[in-house]
């Protein structure tokens, strides 16, 4: 992979940038995409309706199964074209019996649904992975950015929908009105005719879309791994390589250094030529415009002749045509649209509720849910609005509560730190700062580590609180652990601060 060669920008992107991206690439090279996937899917939908009558309804359902291996052609074409080699039909063709005997099965049964599967098809093609491999690649990929890949696979949906409902509109439109014929009962026929120009009319709306579902995909699996692999900023050293040794990129010397040299020229002759204007003919310019007499006569009167004038009075009807003679005209809006039309946007319509009552009752659960302990904590009185959980008593083996803390913790720090009882001295300080912390509600496990506490307490205390509970840590691990003792100036820092930080709450306790 020559990431010099590559014709597009290497950058990372937002997501649907990078789906722009996408769409850019299918535009470009449209034709060799769709070309090869009419070439690869029309055969098997030709010979699968030779099919009986009867069974008709199949060649649509296996090609729309099938979407996971017709796309292996056209992420082959894109992958070469965007790092400068177009591949022609002879070589896609040689090509693609090496893809398809590779990673098939699980795009066809478990993952065929996966509305991830535009950004996780080059995963298993170009980067040749399977197994636990693919599962832990596709895992880093979907770390960030992995949504448009869903959202991107429910557009193309809608968009096939609504291009299939289109054909057909059209279609009925061309059928004269002199023609008494129920479209909406021609369309539940079973005639081969019929059913043919029905596959037709869906496989179309695929092959418009399939080049651009890939492209987008494909864009977003790239913006995704130039963030993870730093793909620009490998281009960016190799440029810098280039330029110290001579031999720098003749394109991109070209393009973006050409443009910015000419630009910077550009910018140094207009300052040179305004700096060589008199300085007294631009103060006195300045002066005269600053010093200019306003008439206000003179300005309303310049103000009625621009509101007397035509452009002021000017008066234009304009027309529109009637949908319907006087002596034709319908009583009722609906009845301008044929039955079959009325009953399929009454299903829409309900179909649409249904939705929405679901989404609405889906997101009173989730709110339900989320604060749960807030709403039964609420529906409690008084008295019984008890702590949902007990304070512990304990944390990693230090007493953490009120009754073993000295009144003074910061003084008994100091006097055993004095009498050379260092280790006591710290853990004074460090369990006195749990039970404070414990006392203000939040909420420390007896289970928890040193690592976990200081990330609640820069959570959910002020910075102050939590800068100095994570030295606090810091140095009693260092002396915990690695018996390093803190200085003379640490410890009385340590106490200082923690009054600071505890000892007014400590005396109201008190």
């Amino acid at each position: 992979m020559n990431l010099n060669s590559v014709s597009a920008e290497i950058r990372p992107r937002k997501p649907w940038e990078a789906a722009d991206l996408g769409i850019l690439m299918a535009r470009q090279w449209w034709w060799p995409l769709t070309r090869m996937w009419l070439l690869i899917t029309l055969p098997p939908l030709l010979l699968l309706h030779c099919l009986p009558a009867s069974l008709l309804w199949l060649p649509v359902v296996v090609m729309w199964w099938l979407k996971p291996i017709w796309e292996r052609p056209l992420l082959y074409i894109l992958s070469q074209a965007l790092f400068g080699h177009l591949p022609d039909t002879r070589e896609t063709l040689s090509a693609l019996p090496a893809m398809l005997r590779r990673h098939w099965l699980g795009p066809l049964t478990w993952l065929r649904l996966s509305p991830s599967r535009s950004m996780d098809l080059p995963v298993s093609q170009l980067e040749h992975l399977s197994g636990a491999q693919r599962r832990n690649r596709v895992v880093a990929l979907h770390r960030e950015d992995a949504a448009p890949a869903g959202w991107l696979t429910i557009i193309g949906v809608h968009i096939e929908t609504i291009l299939l409902f289109s054909a057909y509109s059209l279609i009925y439109l061309f059928i004269p009105a002199e023609l008494d014929l129920d479209y909406f009962d021609l369309l539940q026929e079973e005639a081969f005719w019929l059913t043919a120009l029905q596959n037709t009319l869906y496989y179309l709306s695929m092959t418009l879309v399939a080049p651009f579902y890939v492209a987008c995909g494909f864009a977003i699996y790239l913006n995704r791994r130039i963030k993870l692999e730093g793909w620009d900023i490998e281009i960016a050293f190799r440029r810098i390589v280039q330029a110290r040794n001579g031999g720098a990129n003749p394109s991109v010397d070209s393009g973006n250094g050409g443009a910015a040299a000419t630009v910077g020229a550009a910018a140094l002759c207009c300052a040179l030529l305004l700096s060589l204007l008199p300085a007294e003919t631009r103060a006195q310019a300045d002066f005269e415009a600053q010093n200019r007499a306003f008439d206000s006569a003179e300005a309303q009167q310049r103000i009625e002749e621009i509101l007397a004038a035509e452009d002021f009075h000017r008066r234009e009807t304009v027309r529109f045509p009637k949908l319907f003679d006087d002596e034709n005209e319908i009583d009722s809006p609906a009845e301008a649209f044929p039955p079959w039309l009325r009953d399929l946007l009454s299903w829409l319509a309900a179909s649409f509720e249904a939705i929405i009552w679901a989404l609405m009752l889906a997101l009173a659960l989730i709110i339900a849910y989320r604060y749960r302990r807030w709403i039964l904590q609420l529906g409690r009185n008084g008295a019984a609005a008890a702590p949902l959980r007990r304070a512990p008593a304990t944390l990693f083996g230090l007493d953490v509560s009120r009754e073993s803390l000295p009144d003074d913790v910061a003084a008994a720090a100091l006097s055993l730190w004095h009498h050379g009882r260092r280790r006591e001295a710290m853990a004074l300080l460090y369990r006195a700062a749990l039970a404070q912390l414990v006392a203000r509600g939040l909420e420390l496990r007896d289970g928890s580590t040193e690592g976990e506490c200081v990330r609640r307490v820069r959570k959910y205390e002020q910075p102050d609180t939590a800068d100095y509970f994570a030295t606090l840590t810091q140095l009693w691990q260092g002396l915990a652990y690695g018996h390093r003792e803190p200085s003379e100036q640490q410890i009385n820092r340590l106490c200082q601060q923690w009054r600071q930080c505890f000892g007014r709450e400590q005396a109201d306790a008190e």
